[in-house]
């Protein structure tokens, strides 16, 4: 389990993509330009998703990994639809049909967009937080992208196989 006085990279990330905000930036990714995105709206980012969050943070924090491999582990998954986003206009709405819809963080420390969020463990502990578009491709694609040896899809069913 991560023992340290100082704010880690990852707790750092998660602060500032979920424990220290109240919503996120919700777009779509451009088809004429990869990376690049239209806001459509926000979702509120409530205290009931930051316990969730936390909380399988925690699970995530004392499950003892092989420190010789690198993963990805799915913290949750947005809930980016019709019923949860505030869109900014009934024309946002209309231009959001159809599309993959992602969280979107640029601040001065980086930028992410996804619809989940992962853990990325390295050396046995977590050492950063980001969003991943769950579209980006089959789980090669990803494994390729974040650079890890394997995902993790459900910590719970991880730690219950070990």
């Amino acid at each position: 389990m991560l023992k340290q006085n100082k704010m880690t990279h990852y707790q750092e990330r998660l602060d500032q993509r979920i424990n220290l905000i109240t919503s996120l930036t919700v777009s779509y990714e451009s088809r004429e330009s990869v990376g690049r995105y239209n806001r459509v709206g926000t979702i509120k980012v409530s205290d009931t998703m930051k316990l969730q969050i936390n909380n399988t943070v925690k699970q995530i924090e004392s499950t003892s990994f092989n420190k010789n491999s690198d993963y990805a582990v799915k913290v949750t998954q947005l809930p980016l639809n019709n019923n949860t986003v505030q869109f900014d206009s009934e024309e946002s709405k209309n231009s959001a049909k159809g599309k993959n819809l992602v969280a979107s963080v640029v601040d001065g420390k980086g930028e992410s967009n996804g619809n989940e969020i992962y853990a990325i463990i390295r050396g046995g502990v977590i050492t950063t937080f980001c969003f991943v578009k769950s579209y980006t491709g089959n789980q090669n694609g990803l494994l390729g992208k974040l650079r890890v040896d394997g995902i993790i899809k459900k910590i719970k069913n991880y730690k219950k196989n070990r």
